[in-house]
Formats: C-alpha cells, structure tokens, sequence
C-alpha cells in the first residue's frame, strides 16, 4: 500500500509539473498551446503499472489539473479538463494494453504503431470534441469550434507522441540498468546535439520577411531525428525529439513564427504538424531498427545455441565412431588389437620399414595345454588367463611394437627395426615373465607357459608371408616340448640360442 501511494504520489506531482510548463512556456500570445505534455506522464504510468493502481493515480493527477489551473481558470473548468484528460490516457492505456500481451514496451513496430492509433490519434482526437466544447462553454470560443478541437486534438497528441516514448523507456532503462557509452559515442552524441543547436535557428527563423520565402526550412531537422534513430536507441531518438520541440517552441512563444505563416494559429499548426512528422518518422525509424537488433540478437542466439547442438552432436558422433572404431579394431575380451587391426597396421609398418630399409620381425605364441584349462576349471578361468597375460606382455614390448589377438589363445607380434635376434631375445622374455606368472582364479592359482615362434622379413614378403614363417616356427615350437622359441631363419627352424 506504501508503494502505491509513492507511485501515485510521484505521478501526479510529475503531471503537476508537466502541466505547469506545458501551461506556462508552451502557450504563445494568442492563448495557443502548442503542446500538452501532462497527459503523457500519466499515460506512461497506466502503460508501466499494473490498471488497479490506475485509480489511485488518476485522482492525483486529477488535483494536480485544479492546483495547476487555478491560475487561469475556474475550478469547475479545470475539474473538467482533468476529467477529459484522465478519460483520454485511461482510453488509450486500456485500448493499447488489451492489443499487447505481457509487458509494453517501444521495442516492437506492432507495440509502437497501437500507441500511435490509440493514443495521439483516437483518444487524443476524442478528447479534443469534449475539450473544444469545454472551451466554447468558457466562452473561449473565438476562433470556432473545429478550431479549437484542432488545437486540443493536436496539441495533447503532440505531448503524448514525444513524452511518453521518453518516460517509458527512461523508466524501461532503469530498470534494466543504463547501457555503458563508449567514448566515442558519447563524442557522436555530443556532435548531433551540437549540430541541432547550429541548425534549429536557420530551420525555425521567420522566412516571411525575405525576399526568397522558402518553406521547406525546418525540414532540415529531419535528418539529425534520423540520425539519432540510425545510431541510438529508442531513448535517445526521444530525447532528441524533446530538444527539437523545445527549440520550436521557444521560437513560437517569442513570436517568430516559421513556415511562412500570416498567423500564431498558422504557425503553432504548422509546427505541431512538422514536429508530429519527425516525431513518428523518428522513433518509428529508431523503434523498427530495435526490433531489427533484437531479432538478429536472437537470430545469432539460435545459430550459437544451433551450433552448439551441432558441435555437439558432432563430438558425440565422433565418439560413437571412435569407439565403433575401437569396437572394429579392439579385442573384446583382452582389450588389445585384433586381427583386423594387426593386418591394416601391419602392412603399413612394413613398406615404411622398407622406406627406411629397416628390419622387421614377427613373434607368434600361443598357450601350452589351453584347452585343459577350459576343460578342467571353465571358459571363465580360461578368459582370465588370457586377460591376465596382457599386462606382462606389454611391459617386455616396446611402444611401436604391435600387439595383438590372433585369434583363440593365439597372439602376435610386429617388431618393427628388430631383426631375428632381437626379436628372440624378446620372445625368450615374454616366455619367462608368462612362465613367472601365477592367474587367481577363485581359490585356484593357474600357471600357464606358451611356445613361441619368430621370423624376421626378408623385405619383399607380404605381411602374411612373414607371419606364416612366424607361425612355422611356433608349430616347431610345439614339437619341442613347448615352453620354448624357435626361429625361423631363409626357411631353416632351429632354436634361438637363449632357450
């Protein structure tokens, strides 16, 4: 309840001042105002906050019209005014709120072009058939009725068309915080304000007395309007605005009458028409180019929130086919190459060696007496013996070294630069860290021992030539007695020196 009677409070002294200066320095010496911009405080008020606290708000504002009019007319007169003024914001809030959902704001053409229709046109329009009559009822009526509803008409609508874009998108502004100005945008600023001060004498200057009468002058405004609506926001195009009616009616007071007008009543018309043109054609401009941002702003957002799913989805994909990839290249069960993997890798390896007339040697073993250990504890056992050999075969292989499951209990390696001694000197560790190894299995300790067979390339064999000689020796191997390497040397199988 504190905070309603703040906001009422707060509205109706600023229509109290509104009003005061829109009675006091917009009225030239006929009577005439050019502007009423009182209403428009308490239309940005209806358009800002919730309509149950219109009521409050507009009583206030109704005993600001009789403080302000007590000066220059009867409070009966100015308990009309205020009616008529509260019947015209209240008409155009209600009409302008039920066409836009959610919060109003100058930030959309649509939202821009209702406030348009409904306020400065319609409302604005009605109330000046009642004010007019108020007037006529005054005996205000000199230069006739029609007359006086023009001026009301135009007048109200003038106030709201530069006041309320202002208040709301100051109050708008607020709210969300003022944007940060770059220093040379403040500069730029500086120059369009400077360049209306320059202008607005040459544009608003008395042309009747020259010998060349030329008409058009204050179009010259338009421009600065379009250049505060290119480069600004919403809030500054208005401001600008402001300025602009300011300096036309400082000259309109002080009876310099622009346009070629023979009279005051000419020359507030002229000017209310030139001031609603830039207005609209201003903001409309500065309203449209913010809706425009704000679409690319969200445009941009979707494309970054769409690449973002895409790049995504795309690392995602990678790691599918990656480990579809490992699937296809990968042992299941030891985790090591498999054969597929060993015959890609493999001739690769071999024409690089050739490239660097390198030797290659190929080692083959597989596990003595396999097939008693699956008979006798299970395949479960007999998958752990193959998983737990892996571990103390790597340690004895060096990193280029391919490793791999060639099927069964079977198992080869590719030893790249290693000739046939080297390569039997590695198949002799690799049988006694297997011999050295004792498999857990449950409560059984399961000790295994495997045969090897080597043979180094002769540099023209195909992989599986090598690996042929590789395996002749292992056969070899296990005619011997297992538990023990053979070579195969230009096709002769002895045994390796180190058994």
């Amino acid at each position: 309840m504190i905070y309603l009677i703040a906001r009422a409070l707060l509205v109706g002294i600023g229509y109290y001042i509104f009003a005061t200066l829109g009675a006091t320095y917009t009225v030239v010496d006929v009577g005439i105002s050019v502007l009423w911009p009182a209403n428009a405080v308490l239309l940005a008020a209806f358009l800002i906050f919730p309509p149950r606290q219109w009521p409050l708000m507009a009583l206030m504002t109704l005993g600001a019209e009789v403080l302000v009019g007590l000066s220059f007319t009867p409070v009966s007169a100015s308990l009309a005014f205020g009616l008529i003024n509260i019947f015209e914001v209240t008409l155009a809030a209600w009409l302008i709120r039920r066409s836009t959902a959610g919060e109003f704001d100058f930030d959309r053409v649509a939202s821009a072009t209702r406030f348009l229709v409904f306020g400065p046109v319609l409302a604005s329009c009605l109330a000046g058939l009642l004010g007019a009559w108020v007037y006529v009822w005054l005996g205000q009526d000199i230069s006739g009725y029609w007359s006086l509803w023009r001026l009301w008409w135009f007048g109200d609508a003038l106030g709201l068309l530069l006041m309320t874009p202002l208040l709301v998108a100051l109050w708008r502004f607020m709210g969300r915080g003022m944007p940060a100005f770059r220093p040379w945008r403040l500069l730029e600023l500086g120059t369009l304000w400077g360049a209306l001060l320059l202008v607005a004498p040459v544009a608003f200057r008395d042309w009747s007395g020259d010998a060349f009468d030329f008409n058009l002058t204050p179009i010259v405004i338009l421009p600065l309007g379009i250049w505060a609506a290119i480069r600004f926001g919403v809030l500054v195009t208005v401001t600008t605005l402001v300025v602009i009616a300011t300096l036309a009616i400082r000259y309109l007071v002080n009876e310099v009458y622009p346009i070629g007008s023979s009279s005051p009543q000419e020359a507030v018309w002229a000017v209310q028409e030139f001031l609603a043109i830039v207005a609209i054609v201003s903001v409309g401009l500065s309203v449209l180019l913010a809706e425009i941002r704000q679409q690319n702003a969200g445009l941009e957002k979707r494309i970054q929130e769409r690449t973002s799913s895409l790049a995504q989805a795309n690392a995602e994909l990678n790691a599918t086919n990656e480990w579809l990839r490992s699937l296809v290249s990968t042992d299941f069960l030891t985790g090591i190459a498999n054969r597929r993997a060993f015959d890609e890798n493999g001739e690769r390896i071999l024409q690089q060696m050739k490239r660097e007339q390198s030797p290659v040697s190929a080692i083959m073993f597989d596990l003595d007496h396999f097939k008693k250990i699956n008979d006798v504890l299970g395949h479960d056992a007999g998958d752990q013996v193959l998983r737990d050999i892996i571990a103390p075969v790597i340690s004895v292989l060096r990193p280029l070294d391919l490793f791999c499951r060639y099927g069964g209990e079977e198992f080869l390696v590719l030893l790249p630069g290693a000739d046939l001694n080297e390569a039997a000197g590695i198949a002799e560790r690799i049988r006694q860290t297997i011999a050295d190894l004792e498999v857990q299995y449950k409560e059984e300790v399961v000790r295994v021992t495997v045969s090897l067979g080597a043979a180094e390339w002769d540099g023209v064999q195909h992989l599986d030539e090598l690996v042929h000689a590789a395996d002749k020796a292992l056969y070899a191997a296990k005619h011997s007695g297992r538990n023990c390497v053979r070579l195969t040397d230009n096709g002769i199988i002895h045994s390796s020196a180190l058994t």
